[in-house]
């Protein structure tokens, strides 16, 4: 009796779980990604970090940062997903991006102030995408954060990549 038990519990809980909607893709153009391929002569470098509401800034240290071409699949993830129905539906989540576009992606580590640095870039509009994460008490806070920038050939370019507004 005690194991039948056991099994209709699993199988209420299990029962429960609710499905994620997923978002489909746009599709993959390669002409977009052409230009993202070459080596460029721009500098980027910048921090990340978030601010608490109690003013205690917290850095994105040791996080994968990454430097992504804006294309359709990336506008498509930054404008319906993060700057949406991240915040307002979070039971959505976003089909796995084509590995074409995946693989034009720059990465870099955070140093331990969040100070990142890509070389080698070509002109054109990104999004810069790292986390920034640390515990209260038992709970994860923070979390992702992503900015728009523009960059052009031969220059040195330093920005702060952070949300605008105030976390817990």
């Amino acid at each position: 009796m005690f194991r039948f038990t056991i099994v209709l519990l699993i199988l209420a809980l299990v029962s429960c779980t609710t499905t994620r909607e997923v978002i489909q893709r746009v599709p993959y153009n390669e002409l977009e990604y052409v230009h993202f391929k070459e080596a460029g002569t721009a500098k980027v470098t910048g921090q990340a970090f978030l601010r608490t509401s109690s003013g205690d800034v917290k850095y994105a240290a040791g996080s994968r940062v990454s430097l992504v071409p804006v294309t359709s699949i990336s506008n498509q993830w930054y404008y319906q997903w993060y700057l949406v129905e991240n915040h307002i539906n979070p039971e959505k989540v976003v089909a796995k991006a084509d590995t074409r576009h995946l693989a034009i992606k720059r990465r870099t580590q955070a140093d331990g102030e969040g100070k990142f640095t890509f070389r080698n870039i070509p002109a054109g509009e990104y999004f810069i995408n790292t986390s920034v994460v640390w515990k209260v008490d038992q709970n994860t806070v923070g979390g992702f954060i992503s900015n728009k920038v523009s960059i052009e050939d031969g220059e040195s370019h330093n920005f702060v990549i952070t949300r605008r507004r105030q976390l817990n």
